[in-house]
């Protein structure tokens, strides 16, 4: 009899992780909440392609400061596959087209107009700057493609998009992958919460970076950030003699990256973990000038946003 009994306890566990886990990935979710991060991704990719555009051909020409032979030089001597369709580029022209296909595509994904397909391209186009040129590359290029490539599952167009007005102009048959419909799916589902376990890894390893040193456990790396006067966007070295203000900034930072990819998913603390993961990406603005990378990670945030949980039950 206990045999029997402990069978159906196993049972019971096991049919309850698995409803639990369908539950999380596979729940039909409103496809609001992944429109709106498409035109927010979208435009954060729109200015990342832009910007590489007034030294374009400086860059990346054949004659340019970071010829093929020079990148393949310093990543060691081609030891590492970097695939990408700018490193067979011979002409300036060539090179503005390609270039000029990238934004078209991060436009038309801000506009939601064919978005999984827009998504692919501006992805494709990020990772082939990144690859031609890792010298050059930052912070913002992994979080970039990973969001579009995660947007590429999503109906994202669904809404507030382009599609949305051609959906009852154009037959639903062969158009059927590119314009979406506007009901709960589980592709939208799907799509944030892969955002929402990438993000929690990336919060987890920039905690762990900081580990590394004792700045950030003295509380001396908001000042070191200050006082580094090539990259600070603000002058705040009228904060040197603040050292409860900086020491406070410095923990506030480090201790909401350690807690973020813990207590994100409870629902009583993500209210405060969204809220103080906001304060701190905008008060790392002055303090790093990493325009682009802060922004970012504040779209990132989204993926958690309320209008989300009242479509599932899973958290």
């Amino acid at each position: 009899m206990s045999a029997s009994c402990s069978t159906t306890k196993q049972s019971s566990w096991t049919e309850d992780f698995g409803r639990v886990w369908n539950d999380f990935w596979f729940r039909p979710a409103d496809p609001t909440l992944v429109s709106l991060m498409r035109i927010g991704v979208g435009l954060m990719a729109l200015l990342h392609l832009a910007c590489y555009s007034g030294d374009l051909v400086r860059w990346f020409g054949v004659d340019g400061l970071l010829p093929t032979q020079t990148v393949d030089a310093i990543l060691g001597g081609g030891s590492t596959f970097h695939p990408t369709y700018l490193s067979v580029v011979s002409s300036p022209a060539t090179l503005w087209i390609i270039h000029a296909c990238g934004l078209v595509a991060a436009l038309s994904l801000t506009l939601g107009l064919f978005s999984r397909s827009s998504a692919a391209v501006t992805a494709l186009a990020t990772l082939a700057i990144t690859n031609r040129a890792p010298v050059i590359s930052g912070q913002v290029e992994p979080v970039l493609v990973f969001m579009l490539l995660y947007l590429c599952i999503a109906p994202a167009g669904a809404r507030f998009s382009l599609d949305a007005l051609l959906r009852p102009i154009l037959p639903s048959q062969p158009f059927a992958y590119f314009i979406h419909r506007d009901e709960p799916s589980f592709l939208a589902n799907l799509s944030l919460r892969l955002m929402q376990v990438h993000f929690a890894a990336v919060y987890l390893m920039m905690a762990l970076s900081k580990t590394y040193g004792d700045a950030w456990w003295d509380g001396a790396a908001a000042w070191q950030l200050i006082a580094q006067t090539h990259s600070r966007p603000l002058d705040l070295s009228a904060l040197r003699g603040s050292e409860f203000l900086l020491n406070a900034w410095t923990h506030f930072i480090a201790w909401t990256q350690l807690l973020f990819p813990f207590l994100i998913w409870n629902r009583f603390s993500r209210p405060v973990l969204l809220a103080a993961a906001t304060l701190t990406w905008i008060s790392m603005l002055p303090l790093t000038g990493l325009t682009s990378f802060c922004l970012l990670m504040l779209v990132g945030l989204a993926c958690w946003s309320p209008a989300f949980r009242r479509t599932s039950n899973a958290d």
